[in-house]
């Protein structure tokens, strides 16, 4: 049974979060507002989201390019091309988004904060280096910017560059020591470095300081399932269901704990709940599928195998696992046709080599079945 990694909330864009909630709302009618250069009318709704959630530093960073233009610290300008470089960013029109803020730069070139947005959009259209240029940038003219520090730091951690982000998150934490994401996100790169108890104090300050940051109470629940603290997994993944109860990956890491401890009905449910939510879950069709092979229910694990390989081709695991209900089914040349595309994905798989090799030899192929006891052996 497979689990998914830790989550990390990433980049904060000034932008649009296009959710449904009361909160979502005000931040979309203040970003609206922003375009359009109404900063007092953006301000007020700006506040209400931070009523709502005080921890929210999408709304912080959005008041606190607001507060500049009443401040005169920026140019009025300069913080709509910002808010219409962020909405066009959010809409995956980046090289117009960056037409924005290079707009935005030439009014204010002293201002950190049009450095930070521009790394967001190199981020968010694929280009790490960069952002981490920009981020340099925005963190040189203002040293106690966490929110550029944060942002660098995921931008290191998806380089696989822990250590740099592991610092940039500290330095986030010992700026802002009520940024909850910063411990989230420190806690996964702890975590990919191999800090475990580290990663656990981290997730544990995050939730300690925003309770409604399902994401960390996952992650630690996940940190808790491998470290074999059942319980207290359960107990995290229950937290992030009455949080967020459309969040799928919940759903199928905890049908996952259930299976492995033979809960299979449990399982069965959550699993399905998380395929509810999201149609296009590869993973919890596998897990669905490999629960159903278990209680002997082998078309319905052919169904879900197949739909799991219809969204992940690749998924040398998902056509072996096929292939073996089909092989319990003794349809033998469907199974041999599994175990084929499972070693055209993956030529070290050991297992499909002697499944193949196995039944091939009964079907008479010897040829085929001596190809595959070479493969095996070797």
């Amino acid at each position: 049974m497979q689990i998914l990694n830790t989550v990390s909330i990433s980049l904060l864009l000034i932008g649009f979060l296009y959710a449904s909630s009361v909160k979502e709302k005000h931040m979309n009618t203040g970003v609206e507002y922003g375009m359009q250069g109404e900063f007092k009318a953006a301000k007020g709704e700006f506040e209400r989201a931070l009523q709502l959630d005080a921890y929210d530093e999408l709304a912080r960073e959005n008041m606190r390019i607001i507060e500049d233009v009443f401040r005169g610290k920026i140019k009025e300008r300069t913080a709509l091309h910002m808010f219409k470089a962020a909405f066009l960013a959010r809409n995956s029109k980046f090289d117009d988004a960056l037409s924005e803020v290079q707009r935005a730069i030439g009014m204010d070139p002293q201002y950190a904060g049009v450095y930070n947005l521009q790394g967001v959009i190199y981020a968010g259209g694929g280009f790490p280096q960069q952002a981490v240029r920009e981020f340099d940038r925005a963190v040189q003219i203002d040293p106690a910017y966490a929110l550029a520090y944060f942002n660098r730091g995921n931008v290191y951690y998806n380089l696989e560059q822990y250590p740099r982000a592991i610092a940039d998150f500290t330095k986030t934490i010992k700026l802002q020591p009520d940024f909850a994401l910063a411990y989230n996100n420190c806690g996964n790169a702890s975590e990919a470095s191999g800090l475990f108890n580290h990663a656990l104090e981290e997730y544990s300050t995050a939730v300690k300081l925003f309770p409604g940051l399902a994401l960390a109470y996952y992650n630690r629940g996940q940190m808790y399932a491998w470290q074999g603290q059942y319980r207290q997994a359960f107990s995290d993944f229950k937290q992030v269901i009455e949080i967020d109860p459309e969040f799928a990956p919940v759903y199928n890491n905890r049908g996952a704990l259930y299976a492995q401890q033979g809960l299979y009905e449990e399982a069965l449910a959550d699993f399905n709940r998380a395929v509810e939510i999201d149609a296009e879950f590869a993973l919890a069709y596998f897990n669905r599928a490999n629960v159903y092979q278990a209680r002997g229910y082998y078309w319905e694990s052919i169904a879900d195998f197949s739909k799991t390989v219809e969204l992940t081709p690749q998924d040398a695991a998902a056509y072996y696992n096929r292939g073996n209900s089909y092989a319990t089914l003794g349809l033998d040349a469907q199974a041999i046709s599994d175990y084929t595309r499972a070693l055209e994905t993956d030529p070290a798989f050991a297992s499909a080599y002697l499944n193949k090799a196995l039944l091939s030899e009964k079907a008479g192929r010897m040829e085929e079945a001596l190809r595959a006891y070479r493969g095996f052996l070797q």
